[in-house]
């Protein structure tokens, strides 16, 4: 995705994949630029914290500054049980 402007947002509908026996899990959106020695690029959110096979989720991504390097990282994270994914994302500010 590309955001270049101070505030400008995007919004991307997900939908959760799984097999039809799993259920609920917990998700996230997180900046990982922020965990980086220097200040999130984003503010990253989702309308949902849990969802199950088929449920679609919004995830909104406001560009707080751009990045000197040209783009920031951005993780949606995915919780279930003893097991965590990490989905990365780039966001480039150029």
């Amino acid at each position: 995705m590309r955001l270049t402007r101070r505030g400008e947002t995007i919004v991307v509908r997900l939908e959760a994949l799984a097999r039809p026996d799993v259920g609920p899990w917990s998700v996230r959106a997180v900046d990982l630029t922020a965990h980086a020695p220097r200040e999130a690029c984003t503010e990253v959110s989702l309308d949902a914290d849990t969802v199950a096979p088929g449920d679609r989720v919004t995830l909104r991504v406001t560009l707080r500054a751009p990045s000197s390097r040209g783009s920031c990282v951005i993780g949606l994270v995915s919780e279930g049980g003893t097991d965590a994914t990490l989905w990365p994302l780039m966001v480039l500010t150029r």
